[in-house]
């Protein structure tokens, strides 16, 4: 692959995304129109890119993929050679061109999607992650169809809707993956810093979303313990607050009321984060949460107890009646006895026996 000097400095024509040459002759309102359009034909040329790079893959690296074994391999070779022309990292140009492939391959309605301007580059990546177990699957097209109409449907899309909205179709046809991405998920957790320039840098750190509830309540514990008359920023004092759980040190007030402070700072291992709340979402079908029917006897149970039941209600005939043992109450007959098989009261048998 290689990138003709000439083509590389040629200007985009303008008029043809309907966007003007020059913002001077625009008035106030008009300005909107050319932000929207703006918007479109951004999406639009990340569609023709993605789509450039998934014919990168499917020339380039698909049909090598089982049979180099090389560390150096197809994919990284292609990777490496549009990292060299973008300026780019090579691990981030080798995880485009599998997203780009995965996306025109498994989920062309949704392509079609950003082609359109409905949804921008970003929310492409947001939902290449949602979705990369569904492709190769059975169901995958009705996914891509269902996950395309949700799309199109008017209203913003910020990235918690568009992870659910995913979340919720994959699951619909497969809850397997879904429980499978957030398994891979906490198993990819991890702590991570960077620079951040002036002197500062970033921690971060990955985990489940219920202890990072449990965490959180337990920096703003910690401080929110200050007095009203501390000077620093809520975040800034949460800051403080996350190097002091971390490192043990002692977290301070820093007013100047000396004496007069009224905080009460607990040692960062006594912090209690008894404000954490975690919501645990059941899903599950609607039979389970039915109450279970009886189980209905065998057929064979139903016949013995009924002939049970025939043969113990069945008159004794007047032989067995003769051949009975006498009874032990003087003046009783049999056939009165059995007519009545009900035990008489304890009281009227002491009766009977005086």
């Amino acid at each position: 692959m290689s990138v003709d000097a000439e083509s590389a400095d040629v200007e985009p024509d303008l008029s043809a995304l309907g966007l003007p040459e020059s913002l001077d002759e625009v008035d106030a309102a008009g300005l909107g129109a050319v932000v929207v359009r703006a918007r479109r034909a951004g999406a639009l040329m990340d569609w023709h890119r993605l789509r450039a790079m998934a014919e990168v893959f499917e020339r380039l690296v698909a049909p090598y993929m089982d049979s180099d074994q090389r560390v150096f391999d197809a994919h990284a070779r292609a990777a490496n050679e549009i990292a060299m022309m973008l300026g780019r990292s090579q691990a981030g140009v080798e995880t485009e061109l599998m997203d780009a492939a995965h996306l025109f391959a498994g989920l062309p309605q949704v392509a079609h999607c950003l082609h359109d301007g409905v949804i921008t580059g970003g929310h492409i990546r947001t939902v290449i992650a949602r979705t990369a177990l569904v492709g190769g699957q059975d169901y995958a097209p009705l996914v891509d169809q269902e996950l395309a109409n949700a799309l199109r449907r008017q209203g913003s899309w910020s990235l918690q809707r568009l992870r659910d909205v995913c979340d919720r179709i994959v699951f619909r046809h497969d809850p397997a993956a879904v429980r499978e991405r957030r398994k891979a998920s906490v198993e990819d957790r991890r702590v991570w810093a960077e620079n951040a320039g002036d002197g500062m840098a970033v921690l971060h750190a990955s985990m489940t979303a219920e202890n990072v509830r449990v965490a959180a309540a337990r920096v703003d514990a910690l401080a929110s313990s200050v007095c009203e008359s501390d000077p620093r920023r809520e975040g800034a004092r949460r800051s403080d607050a996350v190097f002091a759980l971390l490192s043990g040190e002692l977290f301070e007030c820093q007013c100047d009321r000396g004496d007069d402070c009224d905080a009460t700072i607990p040692a960062p291992a006594m912090v209690q984060a008894a404000e954490a709340q975690v919501i645990i979402h059941v899903i599950t079908e609607a039979a389970t949460l039915d109450e279970p029917e009886p189980e209905a006897a065998e057929p064979s149970a139903v016949e013995a107890d009924s002939e049970a039941a025939a043969s113990a209600a069945t008159v004794p005939t007047a032989t067995e009646v003769d051949d009975a043992e006498p009874t032990l109450v003087e003046g009783s007959d049999a056939g009165s006895a059995l007519e009545d098989p009900e035990p008489a009261e304890p009281v009227e048998l002491v009766k009977i026996f005086v």
